[in-house]
């Protein structure tokens, strides 16, 4: 830590462990209270990150509802595939749950992430479509260059600000450190980025 009289001189981490439950470590109160502000205390409150103490994220800021739910497309990543197939050989839901168990952490997100949307699809009875590869149970269709061109439109930005569907917008400050601009390429061409846009200021 920096801090002399903190030197830890035996390396022992579970005596490490047992002395951070014993005295907690001490929340910070702008982690507590959330109470930060542009102006002082008669500012706007400006949600910088979440907190599960005190969560804000709604106070000042207008989230539009978007509308009914019309479907669920699942995009077969390499992880997906095995995480489908391990789990899909189970026989009972015991089997099931322990093939869970044995998949790498990135397979269980995916795992997660589709099965969450497709049951959302099927609670409002919506179809469920697969795109990128194959899974059992699903049809699988081919995106069009109709799509993509739809797609990509809906994710104009208008005078406004506003565009038809929301996401992302990730800014990598290169100004602070040159090497974000190599990592913002690096994400954008990530698997499955998912609908974003990446800006990078130098």
């Amino acid at each position: 830590t920096g801090d002399d009289n903190d030197v830890v001189t035996d390396f022992n981490p579970a005596d490490i462990v047992k002395k951070m439950t014993e005295s907690p470590e001490i929340i910070s109160d702008y982690l507590k209270n959330q109470s930060h502000t542009l102006d002082g205390e008669n500012g706007e409150f400006i949600p910088y990150e979440f907190s599960i103490l005190k969560n804000q994220i709604t106070k000042n800021v207008d989230l539009p509802q978007g509308g009914p739910v019309l479907g669920a497309v699942v995009n077969v990543t390499s992880d997906l595939a095995v995480a489908v197939e391990t789990v899909s050989k189970g026989k009972t839901l015991r089997d099931k749950a322990e093939a869970l168990q044995f998949l790498t952490e990135s397979q269980k997100n995916a795992y997660a992430a589709a099965s969450s949307i497709v049951s959302i699809a099927k609670e409002n009875g919506k179809p469920v479509v697969v795109v990128g590869g194959k899974l059992p149970g699903f049809d699988t269709v081919e995106p069009s260059n109709e799509d993509v061109q739809e797609a990509l439109s809906a994710m104009k930005l208008e005078e406004d600000g506003s565009s038809r569907l929301n996401y992302f917008i990730q800014v990598y400050r290169a100004s602070d450190y040159a090497v974000y601009a190599d990592y913002a390429i690096h994400r954008s061409q990530e698997e499955l980025s998912g609908p974003r846009q990446f800006v990078v200021t130098k």
